[in-house]
């Protein structure tokens, strides 16, 4: 999972959006992280921090969500060292009336 040597490795952080989705996103536990934050934009970024603190669960819910957005997560560490940005995961509208997330 991710390493919090020098160099941060997030290749296998994963954020998946909850199915029947409502701004819930959900992820599995990265090694030695401490809590998590996550960062919200449109494709490929740029990306705004959306949480006030860090989180220490393994979900984030967006009520203020919107079709087009995009989000990324990243780990600190107990240092306070963040990670790299995760895979981005976007909501899309295909076919009109049903929800899909891009990876």
């Amino acid at each position: 999972m991710l390493n919090f040597g020098l160099i941060l490795l997030l290749s296998q952080f994963v954020i998946t959006p909850i199915p029947g989705w409502n701004g819930d996103l959900y992820w599995d536990a990265a090694s030695n992280a401490a809590s998590y934050n996550i960062y919200k934009g449109q494709i490929g970024g740029p990306y705004i921090l959306v949480n006030s603190d860090p989180i220490t669960a393994l979900t984030f819910k967006d009520t203020s969500w919107t079709m087009g957005d995009c989000y990324v997560a990243t780990a600190i560490n107990s240092s306070g060292i963040e990670s790299l940005h995760s895979n981005e995961v976007c909501i899309e509208q295909d076919p009109p009336g049903q929800l899909r997330f891009a990876p």
